[in-house]
């Protein structure tokens, strides 16, 4: 990274504070941050917060508050971001004795925001604990132990992107992957007086999937669009790359301190625990398409107030549209208050934009950037040198006779037998006290996410299925079979599109929310079960050993997607 070593760079922090979605989350984040301060892997920082986002108080009726903005009762980025600035500012006021909050301490503090609000699918951990290769990263290399996390590198990338910004709040998430680059360089904040938005140079084929910035001739923004048409960005655009939007920016102390002003304004103050713990539930503002669509030049007060500018993304994000009157009232104060302000745009050169959700496959989402080199981080076992295993002990018998495997915070004991024929992903596997010997097909997945009867619950899916894809689509798949030859397969032992997604709209039968996967049944049993049911699904055989295990995963299967709402993974190292 080129920096002007002539001039001051900063890479202390007054405030780190890191969101996340739920009380469980913000431990098992806790935790991690407690061993890596141990381990001296962190910047330089006086105080670390991690701050719960705003929830719905226990016991509100959520169905039945045509207020509530939506039913999930999350706040949004933006939301999560005013949150997270009123808490630190807080405890900074309180650390110099004052008795009331003090907002122009943003004007002596350096404050960086890392959001860890969304669960990924495809690892049971969380985006914050997907370990990313060391190649990729902007972690130094002397303050880590292989291989570093997605939580970890975006914490010193933009400790690296801000060491010439003397105040204001840094922004970033584990949304999207950056991979460090020698070749970025470090933006000039002293005379900004507004806010800097990071974007990578992306092809319009990725761009229509994101949110992308047009700009003035000077950089500054002219407009923001949330999944720009494709025909829209060809006519645009010049040279056919588009500045994607890449979920970092910069907001300089007096923006910062307009921001703050917002959590005592209603409706705007429900955005925060302030407004929450009265008993309101939540408003959900977007950071991006909410808060600094008011800083693009081309955006007028009637075309942000109506919401007409951001409706693609709040559809996408299923805001609630039940109280348009709220939505215009909010966008209202927030256009009075940042609309005076300029934003402008840098650009990540060399850089990549690997956007993490679970409407993308595995390998598509995240699988390039998980370590790729055959090293071996904490292992016990001699395994086929090909392989790649992190944070994991393996005594049994692991093979694969065409492809590599890829085993992450897994233990499979001595008495364990696995065997692959294609690239294949391992996942919190935990195989103790057991006897099993099963062979699974090519190019899957497996993971066990913890219950709670201190089991575990083994989800087996195909490292190309989009796991949001709706089943009546033609790409759909499951397995890496089309769907509807799976729905077939069961169709033959009764099981219809009803007893898979019962209860649901035709809108919300996909994999993520089919009822495939088994609770309270030992480990060993479900993966006999689950190796079955593969090779069936996969093979078009096997159905005699299908139908002999058929009646015990018909009675135990449970939504993949309900593990993500009834169980919190709680991350902890094996060692």
């Amino acid at each position: 990274m080129n920096e002007d070593t002539s001039s001051q760079l900063f890479s202390h922090w007054t405030a780190i504070v890191v969101t996340c979605a739920s009380i469980e989350y913000r431990h098992a984040i806790e935790k991690e941050y407690k061993k890596l301060a141990a381990a001296k892997c962190l910047p330089s920082h006086d105080i670390l917060l991690v701050v719960d986002d705003p929830r719905c108080p226990t016991g509100h009726d959520l169905e039945n508050d045509v207020y509530a903005s939506n039913k999930t009762t999350g706040v949004g980025s933006g939301g999560a971001t005013l949150n997270a600035l009123l808490v630190a500012i807080e405890r900074l006021s309180a650390l110099k004795h004052y008795t009331t909050i003090r907002n122009d301490i943003v004007y002596n503090s350096r404050i960086l925001i890392i959001h860890c609000g969304r669960s990924l699918a495809h690892y049971p951990g969380g985006s914050a604990f997907l370990p990313v290769s060391p190649k990729l990263s902007c972690v130094p290399s002397d303050v880590y132990a292989l291989p570093p996390t997605l939580l970890l590198h975006a914490l010193w990338m933009t400790t690296k992107l801000s060491t010439k910004s003397a105040n204001g709040v840094w922004v970033t998430s584990v949304d999207a992957f950056l991979p460090g680059s020698p070749h970025m360089t470090v933006p000039e904040t002293k005379d900004i007086k507004g806010a800097v938005l990071f974007v990578v140079k992306s092809s319009i084929e990725h761009a229509v999937n994101h949110g992308v910035i047009l700009t003035n001739p000077d950089m500054s923004l002219k407009n923001m669009v949330y999944q720009m048409p494709k025909s829209v960005l060809e006519a645009t655009l010049d040279d056919m790359y588009c500045n994607v939007i890449a979920g970092i920016c910069y907001l300089s102390a007096e923006l910062t301190e307009k921001l703050l002003g917002l959590h005592t304004l209603p409706p705007l103050d429900r955005c925060t625990y302030h407004g929450t713990d009265t008993g309101v539930s939540p408003l959900q503002v977007s950071l991006y398409f909410d808060l600094l669509v008011p800083l693009c030049t081309d955006i007028t007060e009637n075309d942000f107030t109506s919401g007409t500018c951001g409706a693609t993304y709040a559809q996408s994000a299923n805001y609630s549209l039940t109280n348009l009157q709220e939505s215009h009232n909010a966008r209202k104060i927030i256009w009075k208050q940042l609309s005076k302000f300029i934003g402008k745009i840098h650009i990540l050169e060399n850089s990549e934009h690997h956007y993490l959700s679970n409407k993308y496959s595995y390998e598509s989402s995240i699988s390039s950037i998980l370590p790729q080199d055959t090293d071996v981080y904490h292992l016990i076992s001699k395994p086929q040198k090909e392989h790649v295993f992190i944070n994991s002990v393996i005594k049994g018998s692991i093979k694969n006779s065409g492809g590599r495997c890829t085993i992450i915070e897994s233990y499979i004991d001595k008495d364990i037998s696995l065997e692959f024929t294609g690239d294949t992903v391992l996942i919190g596997l935990h195989l103790t006290k057991s006897h099993i010997m099963a062979h699974f097909p090519a190019n899957i997945i497996l993971q066990g996410f913890p219950d709670d009867q201190q089991g575990h619950i083994i989800t087996c899916y195909g490292l190309n299925d989009g796991l949001t894809t709706c089943c009546t689509d033609q790409d759909a798949t499951y397995l890496n079979t089309p769907l509807s030859s799976v729905l077939g397969v069961l169709a033959r032992f009764g099981i219809t599109v009803q007893d898979l997604w019962s209860g649901l709209s035709p809108s919300d039968h996909t994999i993520h929310k089919a009822k495939l996967f088994m609770k309270g049944i030992a480990n060993t049993e479900q993966m006999e079960i689950l190796s079955t049911f593969a090779n069936a699904i996969t093979t078009n055989q096997h159905f005699e050993e299908w139908n002999t295990v058929f009646n015990k995963w018909k009675v135990s299967s449970i939504y993949f997607y309900f593990l993500f709402i009834i169980y919190s993974y709680i991350y902890s190292f094996l060692f």
